[in-house]
């Protein structure tokens, strides 16, 4: 099940800001919520934070592997809708953008829909 940017925003909120630490580093309560956002292989991945220092080329592989098939990671963009939209309404005739390690290029192309021809996306 893909959860839209604007939902995991609210999830992500409430995990960082009042969710007590004690509670949101649990590995038994946070499984059912990254199973639902993430998939199955989602056991593996809470796992991460407390291996990481530890993990050699292969190990960082395979958490990359597991993450790349989440249905997160099928979504456009990691901006929500009012975010994409402010970006685009400050982009003026003229202006010069330059979009440069932002993920899949999603906002370059939302930013060539939009502007006029004079603008140079770099």
């Amino acid at each position: 099940m893909a959860l839209s940017r604007n939902v995991t925003q609210v999830i992500n909120y409430f995990l960082d800001n009042i969710c007590p630490p004690v509670l949101r580093d649990c590995y038994w309560l946070m499984y059912p919520i990254y199973r639902l956002a993430a998939g199955k292989d989602t056991a593996k991945l809470l796992r991460y934070k407390e291996n990481f220092p530890f993990l050699d080329e292969k190990g960082y592989a395979e958490y990359y592997e597991i993450a790349a098939k989440t249905p997160l990671s099928k979504r456009p963009t990691d901006l929500n809708s009012a975010g994409i939209k402010f970006i685009l309404s400050h982009i003026k005739s003229g202006d010069k953008v330059l979009e440069a390690g932002c993920g899949r290029g999603f906002m370059a192309r939302e930013m060539k829909k939009i502007t006029p021809p004079q603008l140079s996306l770099a």
